[in-house]
């Protein structure tokens, strides 16, 4: 039987905490604008940060998720009035 010689994950340290975790998507927020993938602050401190925010005003998040809400709503019921079998995309040319 071979081993296979898998490489560890390099290690962060959160900006915030100064935890130290290795760079992966269990321990970090992802980030797909970063060089990275990830972002600078581990995940239960962006988590914390975020439920901060929401607490001291929860309006823009909210008004963010309904239109959201809306935007796919409004997707879904286009789908439903095309039919069985057709698409909603238009055609290529």
């Amino acid at each position: 039987m071979r081993y296979v010689n898998v490489p560890t994950p390099p290690k962060r340290t959160c900006l915030t905490c100064r935890s130290v975790f290795p760079a992966t998507l269990e321990h970090w927020p992802s980030n797909p604008a970063g060089r990275d993938g990830i972002r600078p602050h581990c995940l239960d401190c962006y988590n914390a940060n975020r439920r901060e925010a929401y607490s001291i005003d929860p309006e823009p998040i909210r008004r963010r998720n309904r239109e959201r809400y809306a935007a796919r709503a409004q997707h879904f019921q286009a789908l439903a009035h095309v039919g069985p079998g057709l698409s909603s995309y238009p055609e290529e040319e």
